[in-house]
């Protein structure tokens, strides 16, 4: 969100804070919470220069400025600022190692889900040539998961 002829060049606004997890959507049955909201307020960037420029940024570090993780608190948002808004979805429901590795795979495909995220939070190893599940990789990447889950 930035500013657009706004007749005294700020607005006031009410920034409802909800950065970490006790905010954020709670996973069940053994399912993982969803990433934390968050609402960062990014001082002096550089989007009118861009936009002028007719660049689209891709991410805020190309916005420059002073970024501030913004608290429950009264804000004036001012030329040049951006305020950012990271909105968190619903948590997790069951164990990602339980999910059918089938639909881990599609998941890549149609790229709602990166291989990394595959391995590392579901423990399904895809296959690079055919896009699906390498299914005794996946056994054994889930059994070791399992496994460091029971170490004290």
């Amino acid at each position: 969100m930035a500013l657009h002829d706004a007749p005294e060049e700020k607005i006031k606004l009410i920034a409802f804070g909800v950065a970490g997890l006790r905010n954020s959507g709670q996973g069940i049955f053994g399912g993982y919470p969803a990433a934390p909201s968050l609402l960062m307020l990014l001082q002096e960037s550089k989007l009118a220069d861009l936009i002028a420029e007719q660049k689209y940024p891709t991410n805020m570090s190309e916005l420059g400025g002073k970024s501030k993780l913004l608290p429950y608190s009264e804000v004036d948002l001012k030329s040049n600022d951006v305020l950012y808004i990271r909105a968190a979805s619903g948590g997790g429901y069951g164990d990602p190692l339980e999910r059918e590795p089938r639909l881990v795979s599609e998941d890549v495909r149609n790229g709602l889900v990166s291989k990394g995220a595959a391995e590392q939070t579901y423990g399904v190893v895809i296959d690079e040539s055919t896009l699906t599940p390498d299914k005794s990789k996946t056994e054994e990447l889930r059994l070791k998961m399992k496994q460091q889950r029971t170490k004290p």
